[in-house]
């Protein structure tokens, strides 16, 4: 017990930043709260098997060791790089395999429940949310736009776009059913354990609750569209479409109390299986332990590693600009810049701490509209990153045509280098699109490569920056070479300019 308690103790302070950082998410966004319940239903978990527990055969096993260091490697990827979808699904696992190294397999089987259970409080990833959330949001639109039109509603949908011909609604992250799919599977697990003794009737349960959460997700855009009919968009915001919500959710608790009472009449085939094995549990002898001292001073200097690695970089002073992005010039060699102002809520969803938007025109008639997202301290895991197009365009309306890397022809800041190219179409128009992302020393083209040099960045102890750039020029008549070509010049004279703004503006070490 007091080894567990100090590896417990030791692990919250190497991950305190990190935890700290989903506690604010849970007080934060009213989607996350119910992250508080988690770790106490895990402990709860632990209280109601405490007897099985004091019976453990402890017995270190260093298989652990090579799954351990790939999970506190990640973490440490995570950490320094920036990616919370990194570090914060790592934890669970680091806890279990802690638990194996130092404890054993036996306490493992009795404890992998509460451990794996805490999954559930950490905040849906981003790269879930772009990969799921995108297309739950369109199924949940069309099954929306579906019982709209059983009201005897006409309605349109494009996208996640729902026309109702008097009004739009929109379909957003938040209403992807993410945030119904995960709590519900959670209390799905919990329902499981506490009603259910069959383990296939435990795990249909849980998997019961996936189709339930898409099927009422979509109910509930229903609802929203025949409600708006009726009352108007009050309907669609404020308290009344967040006490919907809440009630949808209730109804499929529901729904998954019905699936598990009609589990009543299949028959518990496995049953008497597991009932033997619980008649032969408490045969078992007294708690026996072998020495994991090696194990556990093991487990404890790796988290002091990955602690101090944490702790040190978190006091890298950050870089910020004198007079701030938005003080980027507007004109540049030939092109002249008309800036779009940006609000502050969009700034900080968008994972940046301060943004410049403006559009640009040359003596040819050519237009690009620039993008830049900053960050004075990239590193250490946050909660959002840079947003790039294939998150946020398709929510839009646009489709990604295309996707590729494009090779610019003159070498930039960094010498030759490559971006991120795209093509978007929406409503007969097409863009082309090019992003890239830099460091005071690297650049490159995709987002895990550049959260990969923060990381390196910090364990060099090599302060930085950190900028995502997107440029977007239209294609005319479908001739996407010339915008490559207009794109291209434009890099080239922006990277000069910003070159020249940044060694003039930035600030080392202010907080301003």
């Amino acid at each position: 017990m007091i080894q567990a308690g100090l590896l417990l103790a030791l692990f919250i302070l190497c991950f305190w930043g990190t935890l700290e950082g989903v506690v604010h998410t849970w007080m934060a966004n009213d989607d996350y709260s119910y992250g508080f319940l988690i770790p106490i239903m895990a402990g709860y978990f632990i209280w109601e098997d405490r007897k099985q527990l004091q019976k453990i055969r402890v017995c270190p096993d260093f298989r652990a060791l090579p799954f351990l260091l790939f999970f506190l490697v990640f973490a440490i990827y995570g950490i320094l790089g920036s990616s919370y979808s990194a570090v914060r699904p790592s934890i669970p696992f680091i806890l279990i395999f802690i638990t194996l190294l130092c404890f054993g397999m036996d306490a493992l089987k009795k404890l992998w429940l509460p451990l794996g259970f805490l999954i559930f409080m950490m905040p849906i990833p981003g790269v879930m949310n772009r990969y799921l959330g995108g297309p739950l949001k369109l199924f949940s639109s069309k099954i929306g736009a579906e019982i709209i039109r059983l009201w005897g509603i006409s309605v349109h949908t494009a996208g996640n776009i729902i026309d109702l011909g008097f009004t739009q609604l929109q379909v957003v992250d938040a209403c992807s059913g993410l945030r119904f799919l995960f709590p519900l599977i959670a209390l799905g697990v919990a329902y499981a354990y506490f009603f259910q003794k069959s383990p296939w009737k435990r795990g249909i349960s849980v998997l019961a609750t996936i189709p339930i959460s898409v099927l009422t997700n979509g109910l509930r855009v229903g609802l929203t569209g025949i409600l708006t009919e009726a009352w108007g968009s009050k309907a669609a915001e404020g308290f009344f479409h967040a006490f919907e919500g809440w009630a949808i959710f209730m109804v499929a608790f529901l729904f998954l109390f019905a699936f598990g009472w009609l589990l009543r009449f299949l028959p518990d085939s496995d049953w008497p299986f597991k009932k033997n094995e619980d008649s032969q549990s408490p045969k078992q002898g007294p708690q026996t332990i072998k020495n994991n001292t090696a194990a556990f001073i093991t487990a404890c200097t790796l988290l002091i590693v990955v602690g101090g690695l944490s702790w040190s970089t978190s006091a890298l002073p950050a870089i910020t600009i004198k007079g701030g992005l938005e003080s980027f010039p507007l004109k540049i060699k030939d092109w002249q810049g008309h800036q779009d102002l940006i609000s502050k809520d969009i700034v900080i969803a968008s994972g940046a701490e301060e943004s410049f938007h403006a559009s640009y025109k040359n003596s040819r008639g050519e237009v690009v509209h620039l993008y830049l997202g900053y960050r004075s301290t990239p590193f250490l895991e946050n909660e959002n990153f840079f947003h790039t197009p294939e998150s946020c365009f398709p929510s839009s309306g646009w489709k990604i045509l295309e996707k590729s890397t494009y090779d610019f022809k003159q070498p930039l800041n960094f010498g030759d280098m490559c971006a991120t190219r795209m093509v978007a179409e929406k409503m007969g128009s097409r863009d082309l699109i090019f992003f890239w992302f830099q460091t005071n020393r690297e650049a490159t083209h995709s987002k895990n490569i550049n959260r990969l040099h923060l990381a390196l960045h910090a364990l060099k102890r090599d302060n930085t920056h950190d900028l995502y750039v997107r440029l977007i020029t239209p294609v005319i008549n479908g001739r996407e070479n010339e915008g490559e070509e207009v794109l291209e010049r434009f890099a080239k004279d922006f990277s000069e300019a910003w070159e020249t703004f940044f060694k003039k503006n930035r600030i080392i070490g202010s907080n301003s």
